[in-house]
């Protein structure tokens, strides 16, 4: 299973809550230099002479106070911020569902969010107009960035059954040097589309680079404050931008959290990086929930992502969140529908890489 640790963790961990069959973890659990101060004695000595000479100053010799220059002082010199080592390239695991499409799609992320000045980002350079301005959030030309994928979920399939068009949102890590020199990291979901063709998999279109970062408002709800206090609730930068712009309704926060209280979940995306509307085969498809701030997206529970989860684990952990008061839809992987023609639960294959969780 790939490693789930970003460039650096700063997010803290619930404690961890088991996943249903899966035994639980065990935990892992000088000198002091002291420093003398020491005086200067400063010693002073006065002349005295028989006949008074003049000082630089014009006075009598006694009443000198000549000021000794002070030592020179070298400034030191400025430290270059200094950034990860390029990582290694995502490749999507064997079992995971369109692994070819995922692997595409990570790469397009990759090359886009990597450069140094002296190297720019031929990915950007070469986007049209309009998707330049989108991905003019992922920094400038005169900085340098890292991104590291850590995950890529399924959008959306056009067919489902044999998809010829489909949505990729890659969650990724940037640390990037910013206006100020500082470096900064932020961990965005992108939504990449792509096209099968003759030679496979290829990225059409950057529909969203996750987003901006949004300064809280002077109040948060108390749903909204409380989700992102939670530490069992992982959610990326673009989420937690979401939630400080108000895209996100306070119902759909409050089942997030009751949800992370059980057992700790990594969310993929809830607006910001999601299709506007469903990727189906329906030729009108319909707004997608996320788009009104009333669905997330789980890829990991207790840190394990679901498509490494047995089938009957993933469907206790889909009642477990279909019990959630306010939870009245719950999306799964294809065989795992909880409650057969019913309208509260659904399953198919843009769904086997996480559960999809709505509010009305």
């Amino acid at each position: 299973m790939r490693p789930l640790v970003p460039f650096s963790s700063s997010m803290p961990l619930a404690p961890r809550v088991p996943v249903p069959g899966r035994p639980a973890r065990a935990r892992r659990g000088g000198s002091v230099v002291a420093a003398a101060a020491t005086a200067l004695l400063l010693a002073g000595c006065a002349a005295t002479s028989s006949a008074a000479e003049p000082t630089a100053a014009g006075g009598a010799a006694g009443q000198s106070s000549q000021v000794q220059p002070a030592p020179a002082t070298v400034a030191p010199a400025p430290v270059e911020p200094v950034l990860p080592a390029v990582p290694p390239r995502f490749v999507a695991a064997g079992n995971e569902v369109e692994a070819e499409l995922k692997t595409a799609a990570a790469h397009f992320v990759e090359d886009l969010g990597t450069y140094d000045p002296a190297a720019p980002s031929v990915r950007a350079a070469a986007l049209p107009g309009p998707e330049q301005e989108i991905a003019a959030s992922l920094g400038r030309a005169d900085a340098s960035s890292r991104v590291r994928v850590l995950f890529v979920q399924l959008g959306g399939l056009r067919p489902i059954a044999a998809p010829t068009y489909a949505s990729a949102m890659v969650v990724a890590e940037q640390v990037r040097t910013g206006v100020d020199g500082a470096v900064r990291t932020e961990v965005r979901t992108l939504d990449v589309r792509l096209a099968r063709g003759d030679h496979g998999w290829a990225v059409v279109e950057l529909a969203s680079a996750g987003g901006a970062p949004v300064d809280p408002p002077a109040e948060l709800s108390g749903s909204a404050a409380a989700a992102l206090a939670e530490p069992g609730l992982l959610l990326p930068d673009s989420a937690r931008w979401d939630i400080a712009a108000g895209l996100a309704q306070d119902q759909m926060l409050d089942a997030a959290i009751a949800v992370a209280r059980q057992v700790p979940i990594q969310i993929s995306v809830l607006q910001t990086g999601h299709p506007y509307t469903v990727i189906d085969d329906r030729p009108a498809p319909p707004v997608s929930a996320h788009s009104s701030g009333r669905a997330f997206d789980i890829w990991a529970f207790d840190g394990v992502p679901v498509h490494d989860l047995t089938p009957e684990q993933v469907r206790e952990l889909g009642e477990l969140v279909l019990a959630v008061p306010g939870v009245t839809q719950v999306g799964m992987p294809t065989g795992l529908d909880l409650d057969g023609p019913g309208p509260r639960s659904f399953a198919n294959a843009v769904h086997d890489d996480h559960l999809h969780v709505a509010v009305r």
